[in-house]
């Protein structure tokens, strides 16, 4: 009896065991950058997170390549898939709305202003903290050694200090619902803050009042 599977030769055996450690090792090298890269950008953007979610994708469709069964995938019309592309395509599909959807306020700029009765800083001297969440995150420091030291450089990557012939401007790329930001400023012996301020939440909680008490606050006509 002739059986009608025939033998692989050597050479075909030896260019599918390469073919495997190399899926392998594309998969694991893939998954392995991600996770450095999840510990070092625990706040990706929109564009961030769909470069990730594709390098995710390639990298189980590698992986997936390695494992016995098969899988196949009919979906919306015109998406049709077998094997490792179809876990491909399950995973990038079922990650790409997994980010975050946390509000953000984008490129603010706040200038310090003094009272102007009460005694200024000089913006040409003066040394200048940026907090947030009680973390110094940026300073800039002209008369020597910093009086406060900086605690979170990462965040201060997207906060930058502008002095200028108006005074001194402080631009925050990205600020999180909830951040809490003040500004410290230092001449000589003096210090000076500025009131804290806290970016807006989503919830605003409610209370039951009377109607006087929103009338008195309101332009009735």
């Amino acid at each position: 009896m002739v059986s009608s599977r025939l033998p692989r030769s050597p050479g075909t055996q030896g260019g599918i065991k390469w073919e495997s450690a190399a899926l392998f090792a594309f998969g694991s090298i893939f998954l392995i950058s991600l996770l450095v890269i999840a510990f070092i950008d625990r706040d990706p953007t929109r564009t961030s997170w769909y470069i990730y979610n594709c390098v995710l994708a390639m990298a189980a469709g590698g992986i997936a390549g390695l494992l016995p069964g098969s899988l196949s995938l009919n979906w919306h019309p015109g998406i049709k898939a077998g094997g490792a592309l179809a876990l491909a395509i399950i995973v990038f599909y079922g990650g790409r709305d997994l980010r975050s959807s946390e509000a953000k306020v984008q490129d603010l700029k706040s200038f310090l202003i003094f009272d102007p009765k009460a005694v200024a800083a000089n913006p040409d001297t003066s040394d200048v903290y940026v907090i947030v969440n009680w973390k110094v995150v940026k300073s800039d420091v002209l008369s020597g050694e910093p009086d406060l030291k900086v605690d979170d450089p990462g965040r201060g990557k997207d906060v930058s200090i502008n002095r200028g012939p108006g005074g001194i401007r402080i631009d925050f790329k990205t600020l999180s619902q909830g951040d809490k930001i003040f500004v410290a400023e230092h001449d000589q012996s003096r210090w000076w803050k500025t009131g804290d301020m806290t970016i807006p939440e989503a919830q605003l909680e409610m209370s039951e009042v009377p109607f006087a008490a929103i009338s008195k606050r309101v332009n009735l006509r």
